[in-house]
């Protein structure tokens, strides 16, 4: 066989090969793009000390993504490029009511207690709930209802690729 032969070859097989690698890199290329997002969350101009901020896409095909509000009612996350709606919620801060003592039936309250086990058992005055030290670190502030839900929040932004700086002001 023709060097010349050979040649013609391997430009023919180069030349339907490299499409065809081409082809995984070009798909790489159109993955979803990201964007950084941080600022600030204020209420009636004063920071919102604490609570849970989602981003949810309009595009149902993409996930949501939900960042953390700081006592400084800052934030940061990183999200899927494209328009979202915005939901705050800060329920989770709300210092949970005391319950009241247990009312008991007057054929129970005359039962004998067990030894170690002493009468009246109610925590003491200002005694902190048991999972009181894993709730997170903030403070609650009542905000409308509203921005509960990002459907009747209002609140919408366009994210793009790359940092942006985004504040949030509830009115």
């Amino acid at each position: 066989m023709s060097q010349t032969l050979r040649a013609r070859r391997w430009c023919w097989s180069a030349g339907y090969l490299a499409p065809l690698l081409l082809v995984p890199v070009m798909i790489g290329c159109g993955g979803p793009r990201t964007g950084t997002g941080s600022g600030e969350v204020t209420y009636q101009d004063k920071p919102l000390r604490g609570g849970l901020l989602t981003f949810v896409p309009t595009d149902p095909k993409v996930n949501q993504v939900t960042a953390t509000i700081d006592q400084n009612g800052r934030y940061e996350l990183t999200i899927p490029a494209g328009e979202v709606r915005i939901s705050v919620d800060n329920r989770e801060w709300k210092p949970a009511s005391p319950a009241p003592p247990p009312v008991l039936p007057p054929e129970v309250s005359k039962l004998k207690l067990p030894p170690g086990i002493k009468a009246g058992g109610r925590p003491k005055e200002g005694a902190q709930p048991p999972d009181s030290n894993q709730r997170p670190s903030g403070e609650y502030r009542e905000i409308p209802s509203k921005y509960y839900r990002a459907e009747s929040s209002g609140l919408t932004y366009t994210v793009t690729s790359g940092t942006q700086k985004k504040d949030i002001e509830l009115k």
